[in-house]
């Protein structure tokens, strides 16, 4: 299995500069596919991002488990631009409810949900890594990794002070859903990948089924590694 090459706030970072925007009008002619090149750094790309970051926390969920700590520094991403959800240090498992609790509080990202971050005695849900998740899209899609948009009111000063962002208003709309003060407006998980499917499907019919087959194809490798281990595990035990 492929190793992670950075992480991608630092990958925003080196490729900025030479950022394409499939979404000028300078742009939009002609059939667009993904771009496995490393460097090679698209609105597609930011989309693809976006999409494969949703996934994986929609099976974090699932499992079910709080990640409390989503930011770009702890997204890695491969040489052949997939996406892996990384550094559980924060990580929770809950068991026969909806949300984690925790007291007294321990370590809090600035990046937190107000839900967290004003709380004695925080819950955390899927609801308050969805509020992490609209922060991590909108240094995506602004291609800003200098300021860390800590809060609602830090990306909405940006945006005043800056020039819009790379993705379409729909999108905007939607990242503003995820920074609702009220967590239960928020959308889930299922929903972001739901919508970023839909973008996806926006550039071509084909996008959305060529990044399954790349993740589907990732997963059989995690899987084989993963058997591997296990049996070197229990061979081990058994001399």
């Amino acid at each position: 299995m492929e190793l992670a090459a950075t992480d991608l706030k630092n990958y925003i970072k080196e490729n900025k500069n030479d950022f394409v925007n499939l979404l000028s009008g300078d742009n939009e002619a002609g059939e667009i596919t993904i771009n496995d090149e490393y460097n090679n750094l698209s609105s597609l790309d930011l989309v693809l991002f976006a999409y494969q970051i949703s996934n994986g926390m929609e099976h974090l969920t699932n499992i079910p488990c709080v990640h409390r700590d989503l930011a770009l520094r702890n997204i890695l991403i491969t040489q052949r631009k997939i996406i892996r959800i990384g550094d559980f240090g924060l990580a929770m498992k809950y068991e026969d409810k909806n949300y984690f609790s925790e007291s007294p509080i321990s370590k809090v990202p600035c990046h937190s949900a107000p839900e967290i971050v004003n709380e004695t005695t925080p819950k955390y849900t899927e609801k308050s890594d969805i509020w992490s998740y609209g922060l991590c899209l909108f240094q995506l899609f602004a291609l800003s990794t200098e300021t860390d948009f800590n809060s609602k009111e830090n990306g909405e000063k940006f945006m005043e002070n800056n020039n819009p962002l790379y993705c379409r208003r729909e999108i905007l709309e939607f990242l503003e859903m995820c920074w609702d003060v009220k967590p239960r407006r928020r959308p889930n998980f299922q929903t972001c990948v739901y919508t970023f499917k839909c973008e996806l499907n926006r550039f071509s019919d084909q996008i959305h089924k060529e990044i399954e087959e790349k993740l589907n194809l990732e997963a059989r490798q995690q899987l084989e590694l993963e058997t591997w281990r296990n049996s070197e595990v229990s061979h081990e035990h058994t001399e």
